[in-house]
């Protein structure tokens, strides 16, 4: 017996018959754990079950409970794999109730890993200790020791253990890069400290993308809208994926690119990304997030004298005819504008913004699509079909909330104006 057991936290690791699951039951053991030993059979090669037996008795040796759990993996390939045997080793610790659930990755893993993520371009980011698992904690007591010293370690001990035969097999792309760091030993400790520093690197850039994103990001509904030009360059790509990661999106580099070149793009057009989101540019902001469904809001027809109140827009219309101010080319608000009384017609309404929508803006040299005009204003994309507008024969007299047409101002040959009052209302119409 190696130590007392039982008296420490409850464990469930993974014992596959190799050395390293082997020294990492043999760690734990002494830790004083209290230790579920379980293999996972893949059922991927013929031998598997002896692989199970080995296991099995390596259990009895080192006197932990064992158990046994076949998975189907499909497709058959090396990372499928690897997500089933996670599962299975998270099921089984629910089953049990262990906190921990344990793996035996040692120092050349963490090599090999780092060699993989640097080839395929990526930031060289190590295995780390211990990492959330569902409801429990995933750990990885052995990424200190080396291959050599948990084949040290089961020596010492009398226990057999075996090599998996496909760990040979130049197929898969880490069995490929397991050769070639065997062939240049000295690489392994340069990898496993590149991968400390880049987790280091990371860890400094996720506090500076926390400060930045207080300063240079709003919540807008379910909208994530980044303030672009307040973010250094060096963050934007960090901040994005961060946006990204509280959407439920897979923060891919991929999808990070391609949302960052909706800021360099002239088009506002909207990226589609996983899960239904999307990305667009408003102004200099890039916004993340579901694309909004574009409001059908009615056709409200209006007339002076009267107050109109739709629960659809939640807004109230108030047309009265008044004698003209002293000042009459001062706008009184966004939500209140003054008109030439003989400029508009009896046919008023309030619509919707279409596509093709033109008028001449005030004090403006001529006339200007709407959607330009929503461009130069900052308007939101998302927002522009909410925004009413007052429509006088087939005429734009107002954009409320922005700009009134140079056509209906009140100017030296007024008699009477039209004061509208736009109105905030409950959906009740209070």
């Amino acid at each position: 017996m190696l130590a007392r057991r039982g008296e420490g936290p409850r464990v469930v690791a993974g014992l596959s018959g190799g050395a390293d699951s082997t020294a990492l039951i043999a760690v734990l053991v002494r830790l004083g754990c209290d230790v579920f030993a379980v293999h996972v059979d893949h059922g991927m090669r013929p031998g598997s079950t002896g692989e199970e037996g080995l296991a099995g008795r390596t259990a009895a040796a080192l006197g932990t409970k064992f158990a046994s759990v076949k998975v189907k993996v499909d497709p058959p390939t090396e990372a499928e794999a690897r997500a089933r045997r996670y599962e299975a080793l998270q099921a089984f610790a629910l089953k049990v109730h262990a906190p921990i659930v344990a793996v035996g990755h040692t120092a050349d893993d963490q090599a090999e890993t780092v060699a993989m993520r640097l080839e395929r371009g990526g930031f060289g980011m190590p295995m780390p200790y211990v990492r959330p698992l569902g409801e429990m904690t995933l750990v990885r007591p052995l990424l200190d020791l080396t291959r050599h010293d948990t084949e040290s370690v089961c020596r010492e001990l009398g226990i057999e253990f075996f090599e998996d035969p496909t760990n040979r097999d130049q197929r898969f792309s880490r069995n490929r890069i397991r050769a070639e760091l065997a062939a240049r030993p000295g690489s392994k400790p340069r990898l496993v400290q590149v991968g400390s520093e880049a987790a280091q690197l990371s860890e400094r850039i996720r506090s500076a993308v926390r400060r930045q994103w207080e300063s240079s990001v709003r919540s807008d509904g379910d909208l994530i809208v980044i303030d672009v030009p307040s973010v250094p360059e060096d963050l934007l790509g960090p901040l994005v994926r961060s946006a990204l990661s509280a959407l439920d999106v897979e923060p891919t580099v991929r999808a990070a690119k391609a949302a960052m070149d909706r800021i360099q793009a002239m088009s506002s057009a909207r990226f589609d990304l996983p899960g239904e989101a999307a990305a667009w540019k408003e102004g200099t902001d890039l916004v993340l997030g579901r694309w909004p469904e574009r409001p059908e809001l009615p056709e409200l027809a209006l007339e002076v004298g009267a107050t109109v109140v739709s629960p659809e827009w939640g807004l109230g219309f108030k047309l009265e005819e008044q004698g003209l101010p002293q000042d009459f080319g001062r706008d009184a608000s966004g939500f209140i504008q003054l008109f030439d009384a003989s400029k508009l017609t009896s046919s008023l309404l309030v619509r919707q913004w279409r596509p093709g929508d033109r008028m001449h803006p005030l004090g403006a040299s001529g006339s200007k699509k709407i959607q330009d005009l929503f461009t130069d204003l900052k308007v939101p994309r998302r927002v522009r079909h909410e925004v009413p507008l007052l429509v006088s024969l087939g005429q734009i007299a107002w954009v409320v909330g922005y700009r009134i047409a140079e056509k209906f101002k009140l100017d030296e040959g007024t008699i009477s104006a039209v004061r509208v009052e736009v109105l905030r209302v409950t959906s009740q119409g209070d």
